[in-house]
């Protein structure tokens, strides 16, 4: 079997996931920070990483509010998500939903404990979202370090918590993220996508 020459190989990124247009961020320390996972729900997704992640913050202090929704398996994380007052939506969401609960949280948390790229992410970036997310798989990628959101130390609730905190000791950072995320995304767009992907194959 031939190898494939390197040079004809190109690397794309994943386009923005559009369900409305993109929200005005209003979060400020003065009120809690809501944080969303969101999608299936499936063992690599690290749900109980996100639970850790709240409960440690809560412990330590900090106003958050934490929805989970997505269809999938609940039974190991359900009695903690209560006890934590997360607001749970646990079947498969209408675009209108998705559109929904991207509006009405501040931050996506992508606690995977493995991973390629995630939509989730892309979701979060159409929506103007910043985004929490594991060091994991192409994710460090995906997440433009400071800029567009910040990446975890490690794949556990503790790394995953201390980097949420980071809003909190730098109030001015969620606001630089999110007009960065903003003024960036026809950089992500899908007309973006497209033309890098004819362009590229046109040069082959």
């Amino acid at each position: 079997m031939g190898r494939i020459d390197p040079d004809r190989i190109t690397t794309l990124f994943h386009p923005d996931l559009t369900y409305s247009g993109s929200a005005l961020r209003k979060w400020h320390p003065g009120i809690p920070l809501r944080l969303l996972f969101f999608g299936r729900i499936l063992p690599y997704k690290g749900l109980p990483l996100f639970v850790e992640a709240a409960e440690r913050l809560r412990r330590d202090g900090m106003p958050i509010e934490i929805g989970v929704f997505g269809d999938g398996d609940l039974r190991d994380c359900r009695e903690r998500l209560d006890q934590l007052n997360a607001e749970i939506v646990n079947r498969w969401l209408t675009e209108g939903e998705v559109a929904g609960a991207l509006a009405a949280y501040d931050v996506v948390v992508v606690s995977h404990v493995e991973a390629s790229q995630s939509g989730v992410v892309a979701a979060a970036f159409g929506a103007g979202m910043p985004v929490v997310a594991t060091p994991v798989g192409a994710l460090p990628e995906q997440v433009d370090q400071g800029i567009t959101g910040l990446i975890a130390e490690a794949a556990d609730g503790s790394s995953l918590a201390n980097a949420i905190k980071r809003f909190w000791n730098d109030p001015s950072l969620y606001r630089k993220m999110s007009d960065e995320i903003a003024r960036a995304s026809d950089r992500r767009s899908m007309d973006a996508f497209l033309t890098l992907a004819v362009h590229s194959a046109l040069a082959c």
